[in-house]
């Protein structure tokens, strides 16, 4: 099925941060630390539930989100009042850090958790460190190893030169833990600034290194997916729910389009569809982005026209191509081979869930 039909409101919790990831995407250490308002909240989702009858809800950060653990227990509060009666589906993505009773509120409360996981161990030891630039493995695989008897856990890799050849073991790894799910992408730029080029990847390597990695775990019975493939055994115009656009609180009350447009200062303002006002408790909306949100079809992408699998790519990722292009219509160049070499060597073996799976949609 299409990513596209996966559509959460998405409380974007804090921008305060337990860790330094050194490829951080948000710069969240040079930020101060924001809680998101819990009015601003209830606003946006009773609008979104009564207009959508979706009742599903996604913990996100531009930090890590359980540094505001309270604001997720309010939230999951307003949500369940709104939703009268209905039941609601909650989901986190976190870097795991945490003690054991956020780690029991969570097994408890949350229907699937996403635990970033940089591995091996090796690798993830230096990369997601602590503001003491300790390791912090230990302490992801303890979560891990509690929340997989309590909830459905998935793992988020970020894949860099460090691990870029070591897909396969990192698959092997995540496997004898007893997880099933994993999704990968490659390391990004930070918005508004360039990566350090000692953690970058070339496309066309990430691609050829993720089909034997696919492979391998198709084998060992694992979903490995990524950002590039998720809409392959799907038919679709649009990328994602940014091109709803579904909702992304930020933490300074803005309403966002996509994870990556995630405060109102952000360079890519075209994201931002929408700004709270605490004084008249209403989120003002902006109609012009929207609709521009809206077009962004494949249709509407004049260099996808000729494109044999544009309904598969979709013109890719909305917020990462607008960040390196400037348009949303405008595709990034260098992608197109190797999304093209994915479908190549992957649609002869597709089966239905294969790249977004069924039961991790919920």
């Amino acid at each position: 099925m299409a990513h596209y039909n996966k559509k959460f409101i998405t409380c974007l919790m804090t921008t305060a941060c337990n860790l330094r990831c050194k490829y951080c995407i948000t710069s969240s250490m040079e930020r101060k630390n924001i809680h998101i308002d819990t009015d601003f909240v209830r606003a946006a989702m009773q609008e979104y539930f009564e207009k959508t009858r979706n009742f599903k809800v996604r913990f996100y950060s531009v930090g890590e989100p359980t540094q505001n653990i309270e604001g997720i227990k309010k939230v999951r509060e307003i949500a369940c009042d709104l939703a009268g009666g209905e039941g609601v589906y909650f989901e986190l993505l976190t870097n795991g850090c945490f003690d054991d009773e956020v780690a029991e509120w969570i097994g408890n409360h949350i229907h699937r958790v996403w635990v970033s996981y940089d591995g091996p161990r090796d690798v993830c030891d230096q990369i997601r460190v602590t503001p003491e630039d300790t390791p912090s493995t230990g302490r992801i695989l303890k979560t891990v190893e509690r929340l997989k008897d309590m909830t459905s856990v998935g793992i988020g890799l970020t894949v860099s030169l460090f691990n870029l050849r070591r897909q396969k073991e990192i698959i092997d790894e995540i496997h004898e833990l007893g997880i099933d799910c994993v999704i990968s992408k490659a390391v990004l730029n930070p918005v508004g600034k360039t990566v350090d080029d000692i953690y970058a990847v070339d496309i066309i390597d990430y691609a050829r290194e993720f089909v034997e990695a696919w492979r391998h775990a198709r084998e060992l019975g694992v979903h490995y997916t990524n950002d590039l493939v998720f809409n392959f055994d799907g038919h679709s115009s649009f990328y994602c729910r940014a091109c709803e656009p579904t909702p992304h609180l930020t933490p300074d009350g803005f309403v966002s389009s996509c994870d990556r447009a995630f405060s109102g200062d952000t360079p890519i303002q075209d994201l931002i569809y929408g700004k709270w006002d605490a004084q008249r408790k209403e989120i003002d909306y902006f109609p012009e982005r929207m609709d521009n949100l809206r077009s962004r079809r494949v249709e509407n992408m004049e260099e996808c026209s000729d494109c044999e699998i544009r309904y598969q790519c979709c013109g890719h990722c909305l917020g990462t191509t607008f960040q390196w292009t400037g348009d949303i219509f405008q595709p990034i160049r260098e992608y197109c081979p190797a999304i093209k070499f994915l479908y190549g060597e992957m649609k002869k073996d597709m089966r239905p869930g294969e790249f977004w799976p069924v039961e991790y949609t919920n």
